[in-house]
């Protein structure tokens, strides 16, 4: 895992981020996510630096998604979920990325195509 060295930072000196965006595709990671390599085991993470932060956890493997939002339900505030399809072709001939499926602990943003 990797990326969560600068929200540990932000949390020691007093703050947090409105939110904590965590990746498990091989996308190109936006500034501030953490990403999970295909060989971390997400029961096996220490996911400290989430407690009482929302986590938003994205990804392409329903299996592996679910296993980190139930490693990360008892730490953090919210847990949202984005199953995706990546790559896609859209309309244009451009790769894309395909919305599967949300879930929300909190219930609000719970969706499926």
């Amino acid at each position: 895992m990797t990326g969560q060295a600068p929200i540990i930072e932000l949390r020691r000196r007093g703050f947090a981020p409105d939110i904590v965006r965590i990746e498990l595709a091989n996308m190109r990671p936006a500034l501030g996510t953490v990403v999970l390599a295909d060989d971390d085991i997400p029961e096996r993470q220490d996911w400290r630096f989430v407690v009482g932060l929302t986590a938003m956890v994205s990804g392409t493997d329903l299996t592996r998604l679910s296993r980190v939002a139930h490693a990360l339900e008892p730490l953090a505030r919210r847990v949202i979920t984005n199953l995706y399809r990546w790559p896609v072709r859209n309309n244009r001939g451009h790769d894309s990325v395909e919305l599967i499926q949300i879930t929300d602990t909190e219930g609000f943003l719970t969706w499926q195509a």
